[in-house]
């Protein structure tokens, strides 16, 4: 799946302190795809763990301060990358950082979560998916993704040690799911369904290759030969269509590619004014025929039409009422 690490942040004001919340998130890629994505991946052991020297970085409002995070590791077995018998894995952590308030005052801003990185424990014994760092000194860097206990990475490293085996080609899977927008309950999508027996085409240089959706919504393409390729799903014609999905394969990995899309009903027209002349770029709104005006300027649906005063307009499947 192609997710990537992010970081929101939010200004809360507590006392004399600016807080900014972080949210991290994590990168569920699967383990035929995150062992491909990493640029090392190994066992080891913490034997332990201690931090930099405070330090600054950035100009004027973006200027923090910052530590680095050391997990010291004894490498026990090396599945990709070169590394040595021992190796740090480092994290910079963002940390309290003094600053002057809008009134003048002193004060600090902090982060509620000092970055996204991955929290090592000293003595534990981990499954690591890690990415050198830009400081070319061999050390490594590990965000929130499949890293964790070798005791509970069973499934990873059945993957692993069977990679050598595997056939050199490349897999695509997915799932397909719509939505629908509920005008009863504020315009919210409704719960996903899945779309059942919709042909998949991946289009490839010189072949194609062709799957179905089962009654969940699940397809796969298998037996791929390395390379890029465009995934074309054929949308029934009541559902949205969106532009193909470019998919790289590599040997012996995976690439999960979900699909999401929600009702495409239109209605489509010209609009003329009183002496049947073309009225172009007129506002139109669309609303549920229950609704009174009150509501109905809370739940509209605007559309800006072409010079030439053709509309085309989405319209959920219940009954709707077109404003001029």
């Amino acid at each position: 799946m192609k997710r990537i690490l992010a970081q929101l942040i939010f200004v809360i004001a507590i006392g004399s302190t600016l807080e900014l919340r972080a949210i991290c998130s994590m990168d569920p890629s699967p383990p035929c795809q995150a062992f491909w994505q990493a640029q090392a991946v190994f066992t080891g052991t913490v034997t332990s763990d201690s931090y930099s020297a405070t330090y600054q970085r950035g100009e004027g409002a973006d200027k923090w301060n910052y530590r680095d995070r050391i997990a010291h590791f004894s490498v026990d077995e090396v599945f990709r990358g070169k590394l040595g018998a021992q190796v740090d894995v480092i994290a910079t952590e963002v940390m309290r950082t003094p600053i002057t308030l809008a009134n003048g005052s002193p004060g600090f801003k902090a982060l509620g979560e000092s970055d996204c990185e991955y929290r090592f424990k000293a003595g534990e014994r981990y499954l690591v998916y890690a990415h050198f760092r830009k400081t070319s000194d061999g050390t490594l860097s590990v965000g929130y993704n499949r890293t964790g206990l070798v005791s509970q990475a069973a499934d990873d490293l059945s993957y692993i040690r069977s990679v050598d085996k595997l056939r050199p080609l490349g897999r695509v899977y997915g799932v397909a799911t719509k939505r629908d927008r509920d005008f009863k309950n504020d315009r919210n999508s409704t719960p996903a369904r899945p779309i059942v027996n919709m042909e998949i085409v991946l289009r490839g240089q010189t072949q194609d290759y062709r799957a179905f959706t089962n009654d969940q919504g699940y397809f796969e393409l298998v037996n791929l030969p390395p390379g890029d390729y465009e995934l074309h799903p054929k949308y029934p014609p009541e559902l949205t269509a969106y532009p193909p999905s470019k998919v790289h394969v590599i040997e012996r990995g995976c690439i999960e590619v979900n699909l999401y899309t929600e009702g495409d009903a239109r209605i489509s027209g010209r609009v003329f004014d009183d002496q049947g002349r073309l009225v172009p770029k007129m506002r139109l709104d669309l609303a549920p025929a229950q609704l009174r005006w009150g509501p109905f300027l809370q739940q509209q649906v605007v559309v800006q039409p072409s010079d030439s005063a053709q509309s085309r307009k989405h319209c959920p499947r219940q009954p709707c009422s077109l404003h001029l």
